[in-house]
């Protein structure tokens, strides 16, 4: 695995270098001033940090050029076919925002470490995806494996507006709210208890890109307590319905995969 650790004005330098000014899962105006000049000198000091580093040549009059391992790197990420967001959030540490490219064969990551720093790694080829997702998306608890199936079928807007009175501490009146949905009482109570007290909560957003637009999507969200997982997303892009499921490591990636090969098709 190659990989980089570049600061803000170093990514800066190689979009530009690049002639790319966005990147797919980052604000547009997050990551780019709005004021031109001010987006010059920051490009002029990466390209400096850059050359330090030996990561770029800049001879004079003629087009920046690259490291190789930077370019093939960043070039994954700018131009990529299939984007994935992942945001982890495990009990005690806090949200984390993970970024996975594929543009051809090729997978690249990009993390960021540190206010402003933003890690780079060329990965391998696109079989490294779905291992890798799996690795950032903790293992549901030993006795997921062989505990009952659970699939539960709840209107979106229900879902959401449950989750919310969650987060405000309104227990009760979200519990009423699925209980119209859910009448089986115990998985009502399993899916209530992760919701309530998570141990791993997280969401992924496989995307679909096109010179560098989002051109379609399918996103999940995986809620662990220290018993059971749910895998929550729509059955079929566009319903207004979630399927909720009880699931496993490997049927988190068995769904991913699946994903990955229906956006793949996509032209």
């Amino acid at each position: 695995m190659v990989e980089f650790l570049l600061q803000r004005p170093e990514i800066l330098a190689v979009l530009d270098a690049i002639h790319v000014n966005n990147i797919v899962g980052i604000s547009h105006d997050t990551l780019f001033p709005a004021d031109a000049q001010q987006r010059r000198a920051i490009i002029e000091e990466g390209i400096a940090q850059l050359q330090a580093h030996h990561l770029l040549v800049l001879l004079e009059g003629e087009t920046p050029i690259l490291d190789r391992d930077l370019f093939a790197t960043v070039s994954v990420v700018a131009f990529p076919d299939i984007a994935v967001m992942i945001v982890r959030n495990v009990e005690g540490a806090g949200p984390q925002l993970f970024l996975e490219y594929v543009s051809g064969d090729l997978v690249a990551e990009q993390t960021f470490p540190e206010e402003g720093v933003h890690r780079l790694a060329l990965l391998g080829d696109v079989g490294t995806l779905i291992p890798r997702i799996s690795m950032i998306i903790p293992r549901p608890a030993s006795g997921a494996e062989s505990a009952p199936h659970v699939q539960l079928r709840v209107s979106q807007d229900a879902f959401f507006a449950a989750d919310r009175l969650i987060e405000e501490g309104r227990r009760d009146q979200a519990h009423a709210l699925l209980a119209r949905e859910v009448p089986e009482a115990s998985a009502l109570a399993e899916l209530m208890s992760a919701l309530e007290h998570p141990k791993f909560r997280g969401n992924v957003a496989m995307l679909r890109c096109r010179d560098g637009e989002i051109v379609d999507a399918r996103n999940a969200a995986i809620v662990q307590d220290e018993h059971v997982a749910w895998f929550i997303a729509q059955q079929t892009p566009g319903e207004t319905r979630l399927t909720i499921n009880t699931t496993t490591a490997s049927q988190i990636a068995t769904r991913l995969s699946q994903w990955r090969d229906e956006l793949s098709k996509i032209g």
